[in-house]
């Protein structure tokens, strides 16, 4: 178990972690940068298993910044990486079913250190996108340093609950985007433009919104960091302090 979590710290602090980044310039609308044996298996549209892996899709899930979240966890038997250092290339496309003619590409890059013949266990990876409301599909490949591949496809339907119906207004339609890096550089909002400035003091509980978790899941996160960046970005808030606390812990910072 050691020695699988060690390989699994290597491939984060390699990797960046489950960033995902777009693939510029591919499409309909730009040149192909995508290699020629990936599109080959995208327009197939078969499973492959050259490279024997798991993955399983998760179900997308409505954000508070009214975008769906989503992804995948992938699983690759160790025995499959064993050898020399390895690099594993992840790409993927989605589109919306009533826009097929406007794919959004991603990709992904693990690095993997170099795995003795004998070791166990399975390397668990994840990746994740945001959606807009509708129905999508995802082409998916994993390929190694070898070429070796597995491709699987799957469809997602990004939609509220009846209870939820009300918000339908609200979410924006057929949208395809990466999850943004929780630190990410940003243009200087102009302050000052309002005839009634607002000073705003924000309130934030980090406690994880699940019983009996002890930290707060990607999603919360991600959820709390949006909310915030769009109170950031309103340019007729002049000035606005944030207090982080737990009411969990009963705990304020």
């Amino acid at each position: 178990m050691k020695a699988i979590l060690t390989l699994m710290a290597t491939i984060l602090a390699l990797s960046g972690a489950w960033a995902q980044s777009v693939i510029p310039g591919v499409g309909p609308q730009g040149p192909r940068r995508l290699k020629p044996a990936d599109e080959a298996v995208f327009d197939l549209g078969e499973s492959r298993n050259d490279l024997s892996c798991s993955v399983a899709p998760s179900k997308p899930e409505l954000g508070f910044d009214f975008l769906f979240q989503t992804g995948y966890r992938l699983s690759i038997p160790i025995r499959e990486l064993t050898g020399p250092e390895n690099l594993l290339t992840i790409v993927f496309r989605v589109v919306a079913l009533n826009h097929e003619d406007e794919p959004v590409y991603f990709s992904q890059r693990f690095r993997v250190p170099a795995i003795q013949a004998d070791a166990p266990g399975n390397v668990m990876l994840e990746g994740q996108f945001l959606l807009g409301e509708g129905t999508y599909h995802v082409d998916w490949l994993v390929r190694d340093f070898n070429e070796r591949v597995c491709a699987r496809t799957w469809d997602l339907n990004a939609k509220v609950g009846a209870k939820d119906g009300l918000l339908t207004e609200a979410l924006a339609q057929n949208v395809i985007q990466p999850v943004e890096s929780t630190f990410v550089e940003e243009s200087p909002v102009t302050r000052g433009q309002s005839n009634l400035p607002l000073n705003v003091k924000v309130i934030v509980n980090f406690a994880p919104q699940s019983l009996g978790a002890t930290t707060l899941s990607p999603s919360d996160r991600n959820g709390l960091v949006s909310i915030l960046r769009k109170i950031g970005r309103e340019s007729r808030i002049d000035s606005y302090s944030i207090v982080a606390c737990s009411v969990q812990a009963q705990r304020v910072n």
